[in-house]
């Protein structure tokens, strides 16, 4: 070998399918109104979307997991859909609807009618905007996660319910949703959303939690019926577009130590890349950096000095006051409330 050169090549091997996030022509601002309703998996999205500042209600009945009660959700968060006295049972003391998550149950059933009244009112506000003058409702985008075909029918009325609320089994029809049927559900929820806006965003993405009650074999076969149905009403409706949570967990992440101790749920670590992709793929390079500001100052608020009363922690809450202030004044519409608050009080301790 000596006097000559020989090229050497490397091969690295691949472990894992990453999938690469490609930004959305709809982008996400925190000047938005947004809503998100569906499975555990848009609780944890909507949490995200909430710690970094971003207006939006997060899953405001409680979760909930099929098609039809997704639309019926939204049909109360509307007003479309009113719940009654009727719609309430008694449980041992205490008062619970099918339409609702437990978080609404009560010993009294005014105060189940109370709570949902006020989510409406809520959801309401939380829609008001100022168009051209004129205060009307509105909202920007919806994120929808869909977590399973399969539903549960109250056989007294054939009722789908939101909520079994542990009830017995007998009282229920359990029934697997047609892609027919998980078609209209979707359709008609995206028709009453764009009935307040018809320009609204709606962000579909099918929940990565397997739904292992049902069966190995019967989680995968409702998976699929949700991607059969999503993509028809992809491919027939307008400003809908589909987010691939699942795919990055299934497929990218694709182990187990990106789960919780259940192997079912996504670890924080997992909804973390998960919320990444999220993030390149609806905010612009603005919103990022705007993220990464307001990330700074929590990370601020976490701080733990030897001494509060010293001078230099006094000093170094001041400078974060002053941050919030700048970042208050050039986006007046981010509520940096709490923020300010934490660092103005920890400056007179």
């Amino acid at each position: 070998m000596r006097g000559t050169k020989q090229s050497i090549q490397i091969k690295y091997m691949i472990f894992r399918t990453e999938i690469r996030p490609t930004p959305s022509a709809f982008q996400i601002s925190h000047a938005q109104r947004g809503l998100t309703i569906g499975s555990c998996f848009s609780d944890s999205i909507g949490e995200c979307l909430e710690h970094s500042k971003f207006p939006i209600m997060r899953n405001p009945l409680g979760v909930v997991y099929n098609p039809l009660s997704i639309f019926t959700a939204l049909q109360i968060l509307c007003g479309k859909k009113t719940v009654t006295e009727q719609d309430l049972f008694n449980d041992k003391g205490i008062w619970k609807s099918y339409l609702l998550h437990s978080s609404f149950a009560s010993t009294d059933k005014n105060e189940v009618l109370e709570r949902c009244a006020e989510v409406q009112n809520r959801f309401s506000r939380h829609c008001e905007r100022l168009l051209s003058g004129v205060e009307a409702q509105t909202l920007d985008y919806c994120i929808i996660t869909l977590g399973t075909a399969w539903v549960y029918e109250l056989i007294a009325t054939g009722e789908v319910v939101n909520n079994c609320h542990k009830t017995p089994a007998k009282l229920f029809h359990r029934k697997q949703l047609s892609v027919a049927e998980i078609e209209t559900a979707l359709l008609q929820s995206v028709e009453l959303l764009q009935s307040i806006n018809l320009n609204v965003q709606i962000i579909f993405t099918i929940s990565p939690v397997r739904h292992w009650n049902d069966g190995a074999h019967e989680n995968q076969v409702s998976k699929s019926l949700l991607f059969v149905a999503l993509d028809e009403i992809l491919n027939t409706t307008k400003n809908t577009h589909y987010f691939e949570s699942y795919e990055l967990l299934m497929d990218d992440l694709r182990d187990y130590r990106f789960y919780e101790n259940d192997l079912l749920h996504p670890n924080s670590q997992a909804i973390e890349y998960i919320w990444q992709a999220f993030s390149k793929t609806y905010f612009s390079a603005e919103t990022q950096k705007i993220i990464q500001q307001i990330q700074a100052l929590h990370k601020a608020m976490q701080h733990r000095p030897f001494q509060r009363t010293s001078s230099e922690y006094v000093a170094f809450c001041a400078k974060q006051l002053e941050l919030c202030e700048l970042l208050g004044r050039k986006f007046p519409y981010i509520d940096l409330r709490e923020e300010r608050a934490f660092f103005a009080l920890s400056q007179k301790i």
